[in-house]
C-alpha cells in the first residue's frame, strides 16, 4: 500500500487500524532521513560512554567479553525501523561455547539481531549474540542463521589454543551513528561523511570526529560552518568565499578569495587582501644576467583606492660582491624596485625588498603583479631559494579610499 494509517488517527476500539510497521514508519519519521524520504538512518543512538563497544574483561582478559548497552536503529525487511535497546552490558562466554580449536584460528562474530514472526521466524526478539566461527589456516566470517536483520558489533579473532580473549583480538565493527531528525550527526571522517552525501538534505549538520568542526550540506557542497582552526588548508574541502579559517601552524587568520590569503584588515575593510609566504621551499628561480619573474597573480582589487604593494625576496649568490634589485610591475608598468643589494657572501640569503603605494583606476577590478628578480653587476647567479629565516613575502594592503590617504 502507498498511504500508511497514521500516527496515532482514531482506531476501531475492537480491530485497530494502525500496524507495526505503521508504528515503526511514524517513530522512524523523527530520526535523521535515510537514502528515501520515508526511511530513517539506521546506527547506533548517540550517549555517554561507548555505546555497544564489544571489550575484555577487566582486569584480567578470560574467555568473556562484555558488550556495552546501547540503543539502536536498525531498518527491518517490512517498513520503518526497529527501535532495539541493551539497557544493560551484558556478558558473552565465548571461549566456554566454543573452545579455541588446537590447529587453526577461527573468527568470531558478536551481532545485534532482531526476529519478527511477521516476517515468518519462529519469534519475535531483539538478541545481542555470538556466532561462532570454522577454524581454517586462513579463516573468513561466519554465515549468520536466522533472521537477516543483524549489525555486526565485533569481530574476535580467536588464536589457536588461546585461553582468554585479549583487545588486540577484537575488531570494532559496531556501525555508525544517528540522530533525531534536525540534530547535529557525529561522523568519524571524510570517508564517512562521502558515504552520508546521498542521503544529505540541505541543512544537515555533521560533527567531524576527526577534525573536532561542523559542517553543514548546503544542497551542492559540505560547508564548514564558523571559523575553524587547522595546520592544513587543504582540510576545507569546499571553502566558499570570505571564509574564515586560523592556520594553527603559522598562528594566521585567513580568508578565502579563490586562495588563502592572510587577514590583517580593520572594520573599515582596510588591511592585507593578497599576500603570498613561503618559509620552507625548494628554489623558485635562478638568474643568470636578466631580469626574472618570480611571482605573478592577478589580485582583486576595488576601483580609486590605495594599496600598499610589498616585496621581500630572499636571494642567494653563487660569487660574493654580486649585486642584485627587486622590480615590482602593475600589469605592464613598472611601479617600484628596490635599491641595488650587494650579496656580500656566496651562498648566503640576503633579503631584498622593494615596497610602493598603488592607487587604481575607477574602473579597475584586478591588479596583475609581478615581482621579478635582476642581477645588476657581478659575474655570479642569482637564485631565490626561501628558508625559515628568509622567507619569500608578497603582500597588498588596502589602505582605503584616496580622501583618507591624503588626510593621512
Amino acid at each position: 500500500m502507498a498511504e500508511r494509517h497514521s500516527w496515532a488517527a482514531n482506531q476501531d476500539e475492537r480491530t485497530g487500524i494502525v500496524q507495526a510497521d505503521d508504528a515503526r514508519l511514524a517513530l522512524g519519521a523523527l530520526i535523521t532521513p535515510g537514502t528515501t524520504p520515508v526511511a530513517a538512518r539506521t546506527g547506533l543512538r548517540p550517549a555517554p560512554g561507548n555505546p555497544g563497544l564489544v571489550s575484555t574483561s577487566s582486569p584480567t582478559p578470560d574467555g568473556r567479553v562484555t558488550v556495552a548497552a546501547f540503543q539502536h536503529i536498525m531498518r527491518s525487511r517490512g517498513t520503518g525501523p526497529y527501535i532495539q535497546t541493551l539497557d544493560a552490558p551484558k556478558m558473552l562466554d565465548i571461549l566456554a561455547t566454543a573452545p579455541a580449536d588446537p590447529a587453526n584460528p577461527r573468527h568470531d562474530l558478536v551481532i545485534a539481531q532482531q526476529s519478527d514472526t511477521a516476517y515468518r521466524d519462529p519469534t519475535t526478539a531483539f538478541v545481542v549474540r555470538h556466532v561462532v566461527g570454522i577454524p581454517a589456516v586462513r579463516p573468513n566470517d561466519p554465515p549468520v542463521d536466522g533472521s537477516p536483520d543483524y549489525v555486526v558489533l565485533a569481530r574476535i579473532r580467536i588464536a589457536p589454543r588461546a585461553n582468554a580473549i585479549t583487545a588486540e583480538m577484537i575488531d570494532d565493527l559496531r556501525p555508525d551513528w544517528t540522530v533525531a531528525l534536525g540534530g547535529v550527526l557525529p561522523i568519524r571522517d571524510l570517508t564517512e561523511r562521502i558515504e552520508l552525501t546521498q542521503c544529505a538534505f540541505p541543512g544537515l549538520t555533521i560533527y567531524r570526529r576527526d577534525r573536532k568542526w561542523l559542517e553543514a550540506w548546503d544542497g551542492e557542497s559540505w560547508r564548514v560552518v564558523g571559523t575553524v582552526s587547522t595546520a592544513n588548508p587543504a582540510d576545507i574541502t569546499d571553502p566558499y568565499v570570505d571564509q574564515l579559517i586560523f592556520n594553527s601552524r603559522d598562528r594566521t587568520l585567513y580568508r578565502w578569495a579563490g586562495e588563502w590569503i592572510p587577514v590583517a584588515g580593520d572594520a573599515h575593510g582596510k588591511g592585507l587582501v593578497h599576500a603570498r609566504r613561503r618559509a620552507q621551499g625548494a628554489t623558485i628561480a635562478s638568474v643568470i644576467t636578466a631580469e626574472t619573474p618570480i611571482y605573478q597573480h592577478s589580485v582583486p582589487v576595488q576601483p580609486s583606492r590605495v594599496y600598499r604593494i610589498s616585496a621581500r625576496v630572499p636571494v642567494i649568490a653563487s660569487e660574493a660582491g654580486t649585486t642584485t634589485r627587486v622590480r615590482i610591475k602593475a600589469g605592464t608598468a613598472y611601479i617600484t624596485e628596490s635599491g641595488e643589494t650587494v650579496c656580500p657572501t656566496a651562498g648566503n640569503a640576503v633579503g631584498v625588498s622593494a615596497s610602493t603605494v598603488y592607487v587604481t583606476d575607477p574602473s579597475q577590478a584586478l591588479l596583475a603583479l609581478t615581482v621579478s628578480v635582476e642581477r645588476v653587476a657581478g659575474r655570479g647567479a642569482l637564485t631565490v631559494t626561501v628558508d625559515r629565516e628568509f622567507p619569500l613575502e608578497i603582500l597588498v594592503e588596502d589602505l582605503g579610499g584616496i580622501p583618507e590617504l591624503v588626510e593621512r
